[in-house]
């Protein structure tokens, strides 16, 4: 828990063994008591931002302390029937809420590992205006405006909000999305800190939903070692764009990817393909934005990172947008695909320059699974069979490295595995969450620092790894350098 969040938890257990031991009654303790809980869970909803198992707590704290104006306005007994299930219910609402934060307690970010640890955010303004009315069109549903961030290394001087926190109007615009999504680790409105040299930049890309950043963690290890990293999300809210615009798009954006029927499996494999190649056409678009902020002359990232040389990581359907985003713009100079399928050209052609692969484990399907009655079942064994067979042979054409981690499993890839300790509850495997991430920082940073600045990596060039929990295959590529480095090289060279 965090710490309003403990003090929350501690009060409602104080009102809870006040009640059953003195049953007290209205008076100015009880008052007190009252304006106390009100400040508490108005703090930690400002300061912390609320999640649902703290929730629980809440209500539970709520009731213990309004219950006794509560027995008095209904003439009730402390020991009547009534109150007793008034009580009951209140210490169950905190059992609640103790169980459900072991099941998902508060994400904390370990702190990152370079020698930039302090990290900062600002989102670039959203281009564009919305036509008007509520309904968007069909173009705008397969390719809603994108909302840019830019993560970089800050100064110890950032500007801070109250309490050393985000301002009180950010908390505030911020507060419809609390509880259903991660915090972003990041401090808005912070000033770049000035390094020796320009920063290679780096893009991320979010899986299917694409709404909120899933892999801040790795994000935050990245920028922690003088990258500067844009990181992409939909739908942008644009200028004159209703809500009910906004939330039709929303809605388009996280339609569940069931495969419940064949009309759905080929209606589903459309969409992730016009995904796919729409937001690798956002990422070279973005590029030549931030093209333009870095040359200019009054913006504070002037000359901060080099366009010419970029990097592109992306989880799950993100990935596939990597390897896309590489094959039509060759300013991006490598990708890194953590865990997902590729689309489109994507897997048809693979990536055209060496890719890191990191996954779980990717056995082929059973051939059971050919003919199963359960139409998921049938067509995810369909597309896995056709993605990896279309992986391994990319790979081998083209070079490229695939680390898989045993034990881990599809969101051990992302930041989800971090509210849970229980293992497959949030699509994690049984490695440690903070394991798995330590594996995966490792490689995709050891991946771009040798792409991007030339520094020779032990974890790269062999075809073993440190990790017991890691399987590598490598594949030599054709002898063709990227720019001016050459990232091709046969293990142990």
């Amino acid at each position: 828990m965090k710490p309003f969040e403990l003090l929350i938890w501690l009060l409602a257990s104080l009102l809870l063994l006040r009640q059953i031991v003195v049953s007290p009654k209205p008076g100015m303790l009880a008052v007190l008591l009252l304006a106390a809980s009100l400040l508490l869970i108005l703090m930690q909803v400002l300061l912390e931002g609320w999640r649902k198992p703290v929730l629980l707590a809440s209500l539970s704290l709520l009731a213990l302390a309004v219950l006794p104006w509560l027995l008095k306005l209904l003439n009730l007994a402390d020991h009547a029937p009534p109150a007793r299930l008034l009580l009951a219910v209140a210490g169950l609402l905190l059992v609640a809420s103790t169980v459900s934060n072991w099941l998902q307690p508060a994400v904390r970010y370990a702190v990152p590992g370079g020698p930039y640890p302090r990290i900062g955010m600002m989102a670039l303004s959203v281009e564009g205006s919305a036509p008007p009315g509520d309904v968007p069109t069909l173009a705008e549903r397969r390719h809603p405006p994108a909302q840019v961030k830019i993560w970089f290394p800050a100064r110890a001087d950032a500007a801070k909000g109250p309490f050393g926190r985000v301002s009180l109007a950010k908390r505030l615009a911020q507060f419809p999305q609390r509880g259903s999504q991660l915090d972003e680790p990041a401090q808005a409105d912070a000033w770049p800190l000035d390094l020796p040299e320009p920063a290679p930049l780096l893009f991320y890309y979010p899986g299917w939903p694409g709404v909120a950043i899933e892999s801040a963690a790795l994000v935050r290890e990245l920028v922690s070692h003088g990258y500067y990293v844009a990181t992409v999300e939909y739908p942008a809210r644009q200028s004159g764009m209703s809500d009910a615009r906004h939330t039709a798009l929303l809605t388009e954006l996280q339609q569940s990817y069931e495969y419940s029927s064949e009309a759905r499996y080929r209606e589903l494999i459309e969409i992730s393909e016009a995904r796919v190649r729409s937001r690798a056409a956002d990422a070279s678009a973005t590029l030549d934005r931030l093209a333009a902020l870095v040359a200019s002359p009054t913006h504070r990232l002037r000359g901060r990172f080099d366009v010419h040389r970029a990097g592109i990581i992306g989880f799950s359907l993100g990935g596939a947008v990597a390897t896309q985003t590489v094959n039509r713009d060759r300013r991006f100079v490598t990708a890194i695909n953590l865990d997902g399928r590729h689309w489109a050209e994507g897997r048809r052609e693979g990536a055209l320059r060496p890719m890191l692969m990191l996954s779980e484990p990717l056995p082929f399907p059973d051939p059971a699974q050919f003919s199963s009655t359960i139409a998921d079942q049938r067509y995810n064994a369909i597309e896995d069979q056709d993605d990896y067979t279309q992986l391994a042979a990319n790979l081998a054409k083209h070079g490229g490295m695939h680390v898989t981690i045993r034990d881990a499993l599809h969101f051990n890839f992302a930041d989800l595995c971090l509210t849970s300790p229980r293992p497959g509850r949030v699509a994690s495997g049984r490695i440690d969450p903070h394991r798995g991430h330590q594996i995966i920082h490792a490689y995709a940073l050891a991946w771009f620092d040798r792409a991007l600045r030339g520094r020779p990596s032990p974890l790269l060039d062999t075809d073993t790894s440190p990790f017991p929990e890691v399987d590598v295959r490598y594949w030599p590529a054709p002898i063709a350098p990227f720019g001016d480095i050459e990232v091709a090289r046969s293990p142990g060279s």
